[in-house]
């Protein structure tokens, strides 16, 4: 009860279905014949598996032509032919006219040429013959040099087809960045100098100046290097900083990061925290701001309009990095007033436990500092990495090159770094500090005691397995305080810490310690052994 048309191309998918390619085509070709205005939709998707299955570039372009006089296309069978008709002429040897019927395909909308160009280009540079009609066909010839400015491609395909290049077949500017990315500098300059001046140029020269060691001609040339802001090039390159997408950077943000590095390596330390904000890379701005510039600069930046450069995702992260190096600094009041709401409480609640200083009170601190420290004294990045919850470094940073590139950290920037580290400068630093706390505590309460030698086993425990040297300190204090006790017995026949069970604590009390057998019972032995009085004792 099907309309013919249906019933036809019905007929014809099911024989595709099962690989009965002649059966197919026949349905297909019954279809085809009817008048245009019956088959409708069908006629279109009928002359285009006839195109295909036949390569009959003919149907395709009639398929093409119904659509372009208004025939309804809703599965985007025209331009999809223009992709079939392009695999035709490749196949057929024509690789210029391949390339121009792909790029007319991407032009009508179908997101599949992109992987056909990609597809032609891999197989254009491996084979010889086909890489020398490319470079006899000018669009072909800039098809070619632009996939490999993207970063798609070898250093070695790369280099080859620069060495055949002809420049005056692609734009003066695409030749400039091949020649950058193999390093091939007399190729680049010559590029530069017939090059109209344009922000791409402006970015190739300076990075050129300071391979050259000339940073202020960079940072000059950075400087006018205005992008439009909006701007995405689909790349392979890789970028430090935040990407909207896979293989996607913004060329403004990326000029904007080098131009923090430059001004960093001038001394301008807020110029360049400005700048990584504006590019929106946030591990360099983090660096910048955790270790960088003083907490006092840092502070006045984002009271003044610093969060406002930021985009908008990375502001309250920026805020909890202030909040989190004014605690390491000591200044819990001004923590508090950039922190989260529930950060800010519990920095209250430290603060007022630490400033109590009994026993109970600096356990409860400690305990507080060890479970909650990576929210409140964490560093973003090294050694905490509090930006991945504590699990993973970043990528590299563009601020830290390392000693060898010629834009290296400088020997002021170098002990900036290392005044503003973390005490210890050790990986989830905050933990030896809690452990510092409950040995505090440990100190308060009075000797005999049950719950000192916990409270230290604990303390050890949260060390011990990233620190054995500093936790065998907490061990030693456990075993002497607890002598005698379960406990200690236990902690002396493994030589270590026993596990968490054993030592399990949440609260101090400091009253008068239980009778137990300890230093304490040992005393009131050996006192009425002798009847030596409290002196004696």
């Amino acid at each position: 009860g099907l309309p013919e048309p249906w019933h036809l191309y019905l007929e014809g998918a099911r024989a595709m279905a099962v690989d009965d390619v002649e059966r197919a085509l026949a349905a297909f070709d019954a279809v085809a014949a009817l008048p245009e205005a019956t088959a409708g939709s069908r006629g279109l998707w009928a002359l285009h598996m006839i195109g295909r299955l036949r390569g009959d570039v003919d149907a395709l372009r009639e398929v093409r032509r119904r659509v372009a006089a208004g025939a309804p296309d809703p599965l985007g069978v025209g331009a999809s032919g223009l992709g079939w008709e392009a695999r035709f002429a490749w196949d057929a040897g024509d690789v210029a006219g391949s390339t121009r019927l792909y790029l007319e395909q991407h032009a009508a909308g179908d997101p599949t040429a992109r992987q056909s160009v990609d597809w032609l280009v891999r197989r254009t540079l491996a084979d010889p013959e086909r890489r020398a009609r490319a470079l006899a066909d000018p669009l072909t010839t800039r098809v070619v040099t632009a996939w490999l400015v993207t970063g798609a491609g070898s250093d070695e395909q790369a280099s080859a087809w620069l060495s055949e290049l002809p420049s005056a077949d692609v734009p003066p500017e695409h030749e400039a960045w091949l020649a950058w990315l193999v390093r091939d500098l007399d190729r680049l300059d010559g590029a530069l100098a017939d090059a109209a001046a344009s922000p791409m140029t402006r970015w190739l020269a300076a990075r050129r100046a300071v391979l050259a060691g000339d940073l202020d001609a960079a940072l000059g040339l950075l400087e006018q290097a205005d992008f439009d802001a909006e701007e995405a090039w689909q790349c392979r390159w890789y970028s430090r900083g935040d990407w909207e997408g896979p293989a996607q950077i913004r060329p403004a943000a990326e000029t904007q990061s080098e131009l923090g590095a430059l001004r960093l390596r001038a001394g301008d330390t807020v110029g360049a925290l400005r700048a990584f904000a504006v590019a929106g890379h946030w591990f360099d701005t983090a660096h910048v701001a955790e270790r960088v510039v003083s907490v006092d600069t840092l502070q006045s930046q984002v009271e003044a309009d610093l969060l406002a450069l930021l985009p908008e995702a990375q502001r309250p992260p920026m805020r909890d990095l202030l909040a989190r190096r004014l605690f390491r600094a000591g200044d819990l009041v001004g923590a508090q007033r950039y922190a989260r709401p529930e950060h800010a409480a519990r920095i209250r609640r430290f603060a007022d436990l630490r400033d109590d200083g009994t026993a109970p009170a600096l356990w409860e601190a400690a305990r507080l500092l060890r479970f909650e420290g990576l929210e409140l004294a964490g560093t973003e990045l090294a050694p905490d990495f509090a930006w991945s919850g504590g699990s993973l470094p970043p990528l590299p940073l563009r601020s830290w090159a390392g000693t060898d590139a010629p834009h290296s950290p400088t020997p002021q920037e170098v002990e900036r770094v290392a005044a503003t580290a973390p005490e210890p400068d050790r990986r989830f630093h905050y933990r030896y500090q809690a452990a510092e706390l409950a040995w505090q505590a440990a100190e308060r309460i009075p000797s005999g005691h049950p719950d000192a030698p916990r409270v230290l086993c604990q303390a050890g425990r949260w060390i011990m397995h990233r620190d054995p040297q500093a936790a065998d300190r907490y061990y030693k204090a456990m075993v002497w305080r607890g002598w005698g006790t379960p406990l200690a017995a236990t902690a002396d026949a493994l030589r270590w810490f026993p596990d968490a069970e054993a030592c399990a604590l949440e609260t101090v009390s400091v009253d008068e310690p239980p009778p137990w057998w300890g230093w304490a019972k040992l005393a009131e032995w050996w006192e009425g052994l002798t009847g030596a009085g409290d002196g004696a004792r």
